[in-house]
C-alpha cells in the first residue's frame, strides 16, 4: 500500500474500517497524497492501525466523523494537521483509548459538530487529557456527550471556549473526572447558555487563590478579591479550627475525622467541598489506619493520587467493594503498610499501575484482589518487582480474579 497513488481520491470513507482489529494492520501510509480527499469519515474505525500519518495534507477534508472511532491502539502525532475546513468531528476519537496527542493548535473554527468527539466508556480507561484552551469553537452547535465517560480529561482550558452557538450539550461531561476548579470555571462560563445541563453552582467556593497571600484558601475554586497580604515579617494566622491548618487545608488528626469527611464526600459532595475542600488536597499524613475507608462506597472514583499515605500501616479492606474506583495510585508511598488484606476485594474497575509500590513491610495480603465467580474484576497489573519476602499470608489473594 505504501506506493499507491491515491492522489485522485476524494473519499476514503470506511477505507480501513475494522482492518486489523487484532493489531496486525500497520501498513506504511505516510507518503500518501491525500490532498484531494474531502471525506475521511470512519476511515480507521475499529481498526488496529497506529501508523505515522503526521505529514498528511488533510486541508481539503470536511468530514472526520468517527475517523478513529474505537481505534483503541491509535496514538500518533497529528499536531500539524490543517483541519480548518472540517465541519464534522463527531465521535472522531470516541473510544480511541490510547490517543493523547497534542491537538491544542488545531484550527477547528469551521467545525459544527463535536458530539461524542472524546467519548469514553465506564469500564474502559481513556487517556486523552490535553489543554484545549485555544480552540475556536464558536461555530459548533452540538457538543452532546463530547467528553462522556472520559476518565482522564480534567477540563483544562475549556472554560475559555465561546459556546454561544451551541444548542446541544446533553451529557457533555457525564461520568467524567473534571477537576473541581475546572468544573467551577466551566459552570461560570457556560451556565448562561440555555443548553447547559448541569447545576454546579454549589461547588464554586470563592476565596483567595494566591498562595503568597496570608489568607490563601486551599478550598477555593473561584478566585475573588479577598486576598490580604501580611507585613514583610510574615503572616500572622489566627488559631485554626480543629482538623484544619491556618490556610484552611483539612488535616484530620484521627481516623474518625477522616471517615466523617469521606462519608460526607460520597453522600453530599457539594457540602463536603465547602466544608473540607477538594479531597485530593486533604492532608492525611497523620493517619496510620485507613482500613475500610472506602469500603462499599460503590460510586466513589475521585482522584486521591496526592494523598500522603507514608504513615499508614493498615490498608485492609480500604477499597473493598468500591466497584467504580479506578484512579492513579502509582506514587503512593506504602512502605510502612503491614496489612493489605482484602484491600481491593471486589474493586471491579480497578486496574491501576501499582507495580512500583514498596510492599516490603506487608505481612498480610490475604484476599487482596479476590473477585467473585459472577463478576468481572479487571485487575491485571504486573507485580513482578514486588518484594513480598515479609508476607506470611496470601490466602485467596487472587481467588476468582478473572482477569
Amino acid at each position: 500500500l505504501a506506493t499507491w497513488d491515491v492522489s485522485n481520491l476524494t473519499s476514503m470513507y470506511r477505507m480501513f474500517s475494522a482492518a486489523g482489529d487484532d493489531g496486525n494492520f500497520n501498513s506504511d501510509l505516510s507518503a500518501w497524497d491525500v490532498s484531494n480527499v474531502t471525506n475521511m469519515a470512519e476511515m480507521f474505525q475499529s481498526s488496529g492501525f497506529n501508523g505515522n500519518i503526521s505529514s498528511w495534507d488533510v486541508s481539503s477534508v470536511t468530514n472526520m466523523s468517527k475517523m478513529f472511532y474505537y481505534s483503541q491502539d491509535y496514538n500518533q502525532d497529528l499536531t500539524l494537521w490543517d483541519v480548518s475546513n472540517v465541519t464534522n468531528m463527531s465521535s472522531m476519537f470516541h473510544m480511541a483509548l490510547g490517543f493523547n496527542g497534542d491537538i491544542s493548535t488545531w484550527d477547528v473554527s469551521s467545525v459544527i459538530s463535536m458530539s461524542g468527539m472524546f467519548r469514553g466508556q465506564y469500564d474502559k480507561n481513556t487517556t486523552f487529557n490535553q489543554n484545549l484552551s485555544n480552540w475556536d469553537v464558536s461555530s459548533v452547535t452540538s457538543m452532546s456527550s463530547m467528553f462522556y465517560q472520559n476518565r482522564s480529561f480534567k477540563g483544562d482550558g475549556v472554560s475559555n471556549w465561546d459556546i454561544s452557538s451551541v444548542t446541544d450539550m446533553n451529557s457533555i461531561f457525564d461520568g467524567g473526572v473534571l477537576s473541581t476548579e475546572n468544573k467551577c470555571a466551566i459552570h461560570t462560563s457556560f451556565s448562561s447558555n440555555d443548553a447547559w445541563p448541569y447545576d454546579w453552582e454549589g461547588i464554586c467556593v470563592p476565596g483567595c487563590m494566591d498562595e503568597t497571600a496570608c489568607n490563601y484558601n486551599t478550598q477555593a475554586t473561584e478566585h475573588d478579591d479577598s486576598c490580604s497580604y501580611a507585613p514583610e515579617e510574615g503572616c500572622d494566622c489566627e488559631t485554626p479550627p480543629e482538623h484544619f491548618d491556618c490556610h484552611g487545608t483539612f488535616i484530620p488528626y484521627t481516623k474518625d475525622a477522616l471517615e466523617t469527611a469521606v462519608d460526607l464526600w460520597v453522600s453530599d459532595n457539594a457540602t463536603a467541598l465547602s466544608t473540607y475542600g477538594e479531597i485530593n488536597d486533604w492532608n492525611v499524613s497523620l493517619i496510620t489506619d485507613m482500613s475500610s475507608l472506602f469500603s462499599s462506597k460503590t460510586t466513589f472514583n475521585d482522584d486521591i493520587s496526592n494523598w500522603d499515605v507514608s504513615s499508614v500501616t493498615n490498608m485492609s479492606y480500604m477499597f473493598h467493594y468500591a466497584q467504580d474506583f479506578n484512579q492513579d495510585l502509582t506514587l503512593w508511598d506504602v512502605s510502612n503498610v503491614t496489612n493489605m488484606a482484602s484491600m481491593f476485594q471486589m474493586a471491579l474497575d480497578f486496574n491501576g499501575d501499582i507495580s512500583t509500590w514498596d510492599v516490603s513491610s506487608v505481612t498480610n495480603m490475604s484476599q487482596m484482589f479476590i473477585g467473585q465467580y459472577d463478576k468481572n474484576l479487571v485487575f491485571n497489573g504486573d507485580l513482578s518487582t514486588w518484594d513480598v519476602s515479609s508476607v506470611t499470608n496470601m490466602s485467596s489473594m487472587f481467588k476468582e480474579a478473572r482477569s
